[in-house]
């Protein structure tokens, strides 16, 4: 046997050694921000991964059952420096609410730090009839609660109507009651709407206006901070699920303390500043369906009151002409949800697919919109046509009854000779191309001609072989360039690679579009989501907080509709993942495809 010789064993021992002392370096840790919870009140999983190469550690949590409902988490990561070495402490915080009673225990968390996977002790939690001791229905108690009482800070959810027919519109209103300073807030936790189309009202830019109103002897200052318009999509009993609100308050401080060194505590004018978690309970709005009899055949399934007009852009046209049609809906109810009439055209009409633009008016009593089709018509035929009366129907709310709008049918006169060619003019919107043309015109201008066989020296062979090795040594050194830079700039290298570490992962979510593998799906799904843009910033996936992230988006000219929906992605790939119940896999294809439309949008619009 040959023996290893003295400095090569050195190095081994040496290697050995680090590479355990490394993986030793990582500490994880599991805690509840609360041991006894009330029933259907939320309490919060907190994991603590610590060492000096953390960033990119990833979580998986253990089954939960039935006793609590996945609600959304958030992250964030502190560094800390001791004795000439550093380390990082990436914290993540998974939201839960609680819908068993009795004593249960959650088991322990996997985390997964560089190819190492380390495991959390379970954590056990009580679940009591009611809310723990003093607390309010639906408010969440914190640490601060000696500080900030729920009377004095608390938040309510509230609907205009709590009893509508199926598509009737359902306006939702968030708001904060206080009687102290509110410094900050953000919401931690969006409510669920689940089963409602939803619309959401515009912030002001200056922040939300505040109002007074006087609650059991108290004049609070009110903030709507939130405010949606809901429309159900079935019948039965919807819930609005419940938002939750991170608040800091700023308080006087209430006690005398002889400690010179507590105005670092209390603050240097005798203040402070304390969070404050917040929560709404959940609002049951009860739907009623659509009545049965004296259904029309027609029915749009639009429920408000709708207004039809038709109109052509020329009551007279040539023969193999465009001529535009009109028709625009107007009215109130959810007309997003509107479908396309059935019209049928007269024969002797080349009908092309209709354009659609719609808008919605959420300021106007009733809730309503307006919503324009388009068709581009083609004459083959002169004579007079009649372009047919167009019924729609609706279902009146305050009457209870089916009703119908209509549009007359309008008259054109066709003219001209059907065998000429059509000719695309400007009301066409360019959908038109020229057809009949049978002949090419003949040529009126004399050709080029060249020999044969002369002057080889300025064809394209001869410019090959005397600009290809130019080109090849200038294509080698652009990719030694690229190489290099590669190496160096670990931002590049990321925003580089980002397209392609993320459609490797939608490929593998893709072998996982099975109900059974659904909590693997949406994980691998998110991590393709987490990935992209935290490449395409180079930021850390672990501590991406997504009240940082969204203004580093905007500023690098992503659209405020893409970064909501890029982060709504992520958020259903959460809820998802914990849901009890089973996505479909018609309905895991339809959200991967969401999700790489987003990230497409994303890398379009991100500038490197």
């Amino acid at each position: 046997m040959r023996r290893i010789p003295a400095g090569l064993g050195l190095a081994i021992w040496t290697a050995l050694w680090a590479g355990l002392a490394l993986a030793q370096d990582v500490q994880v840790s599991a805690s509840l921000d609360k041991d006894v919870v009330g029933l259907n009140q939320t309490f919060a999983l907190v994991v603590e991964v610590r060492g000096r190469d953390v960033e990119g550690a990833e979580t998986e949590l253990p089954p939960v059952g039935s006793f609590a409902s996945f609600l959304g988490r958030s992250s964030s990561q502190r560094f800390e420096w001791s004795n000439g070495r550093s380390s990082r402490t990436v914290t993540y915080e998974f939201l839960f609410r609680a819908s068993e009673l009795g004593q249960h225990e959650i088991g322990p968390v996997k985390v997964r730090v560089g190819g190492n996977t380390y495991s959390t002790k379970p954590v056990r939690i009580n679940v009591r009839p009611g809310p723990p001791p003093g607390a309010q229905p639906g408010l969440d108690r914190s640490g601060n609660d000696d500080l900030v009482a729920d009377r004095e800070l608390f938040l309510r959810a509230s609907a205009d109507r709590t009893r509508v027919y199926q598509n009737e519109p359902v306006v939702v209103e968030f708001k904060i009651y206080t009687l102290v300073p509110v410094s900050t807030y953000a919401i931690t936790s969006p409510p669920s709407t689940a089963g409602f189309w939803s619309e959401e009202y515009e912030t002001p830019d200056r922040g939300p206006q505040t109002t007074t109103e006087v609650i059991g002897g108290r004049r609070y200052t009110v903030a709507v901070i939130r405010k949606l318009a809901l429309f159900p999509t079935a019948p039965g009993t919807k819930t609005v699920g419940a938002m939750t609100v991170d608040s800091e308050v700023r308080l006087r401080s209430r006690r005398r303390s002889r400690d010179p060194f507590d105005i670092f505590d209390s603050g240097l004018f005798g203040s402070r500043t304390v969070p404050k978690r917040l929560q709404t309970q959940p609002l049951e709005i009860e739907v009623l369906p659509f009545p049965a009899q004296g259904r029309p055949a027609n029915f749009s399934g639009v429920a408000g009151s709708l207004n039809l007009r038709a109109s052509v852009d020329r009551r007279q046209v040539d023969a193999n002409q465009a001529v535009t049609y009109r028709l625009t809906v107007s009215g109130s109810g959810n007309l997003r949800t509107l479908p396309q009439p059935e019209i049928e055209f007269p024969d002797g009409f080349e009908v092309y697919p209709p354009k659609i633009s719609e808008s919605m008016n959420l300021e106007s009593d009733p809730i309503g919109g307006r919503k324009v089709f388009e068709w581009v018509l083609i004459p083959r035929s002169p004579g007079k046509k009649t372009l047919p009366a167009v019924e729609v129907a609706f279902f009146d709310p305050s009457s209870r009854r089916y009703k119908s709008a209509s549009a007359p049918a309008l008259e054109l006169e066709v003219t001209g000779d059907p065998d000429a060619p059509a000719v695309a003019g400007a009301r066409s919107r360019g959908e038109i191309r020229q057809v009949a043309e049978d002949i090419r015109f003949i040529k009126t201008r004399d050709s080029d001609f060249r020999r044969r066989g002369a002057n080889w020296w300025g064809g394209a062979t001869f410019w090959a072989l005397a600009l290809g090795p130019l080109l090849a040594v200038a294509l080698a050194f652009g990719y030694r360039r690229h190489s290099d830079r590669l190496a160096a700039d670990v931002a590049y290298a990321r925003q580089r690679r980002a397209g392609r570490r993320a459609r490797k992962r939608l490929a593998s979510a893709r072998n996982l579009q099975d109900p059974e593998k659904q909590e693997e799906f949406y994980a691998e799904v998110g991590r393709a989501l987490s990935g992209f843009v935290g490449d395409k910033l180079n930021i850390a996936e672990a501590g991406m907080i997504s009240q940082q992230v969204k203004p580093r988006l905007a500023e690098k000219g992503a659209s405020q509709e893409l970064i909501e929906e890029y982060f709504e992605c992520i958020r259903t790939c959460d809820l998802k993942r914990f849901s009890p119940v089973a996505a479909t896999a018609s309905e895991m294809a339809d959200f991967i495809g969401r999700a790489e439309k987003a990230m497409t949008r994303l890398d379009r619009e991100v500038k490197g």
